[in-house]
C-alpha cells in the first residue's frame, strides 16, 4: 500500500497509469511520479522464477489518492524469480481498478482484507 503519493496538476491521480507506476518503481535515483520512487517498493523476492507459478510473482498494490483519502488506484505488479537491478526488478503493473473506502486504510484497518 502506497500511501505517500503526492499527485501534481501534472502527475494526477487519474492520470496514473500502469506504465507510470512501473517507471516509477523501475527508475534508479529519480521521482517518476508523484514522488513514488524506485526505493517505495522492492519485491525482495527469495524465490526462483522455477518455484514461482509460471515464473513470474505477483502483488496487489493500492496507490491512495492524496486529495481524497481512502480512493486508491489498485494495480496488479508481477516480478520475476531472479534477484535484479531496481531498473528491471518489476515486470509489468496492470490496473485493476479504482475503489473508495471512504477513509485511509491503516494497520488497524487492513486485516479486515486479510
Amino acid at each position: 500500500m502506497i500511501n505517500t503519493a503526492v499527485f501534481t496538476t501534472t502527475q494526477t491521480f487519474a492520470g496514473m497509469t500502469g506504465a507510470n507506476l512501473l517507471a516509477a518503481l523501475n527508475t534508479t535515483g529519480q521521482t517518476a511520479y508523484a514522488g513514488i520512487v524506485d526505493a517505495t517498493l522492492n519485491a525482495a523476492n527469495a524465490l526462483t522464477a522455477t518455484q514461482l507459478n509460471g515464473g513470474t510473482g505477483h502483488s496487489i498494490v493500492m496507490v491512495e489518492n492524496d486529495a481524497n483519502k481512502g480512493e486508491y488506484a489498485v494495480f496488479d505488479l508481477a516480478f520475476n524469480g531472479a534477484q535484479v537491478a531496481p531498473a528491471t526488478e518489476f515486470t509489468s503493473a496492470t490496473l485493476i481498478g479504482t475503489f473508495d473506502f471512504g477513509a485511509s486504510i491503516n494497520s488497524a484497518t487492513a486485516g479486515l482484507f486479510a
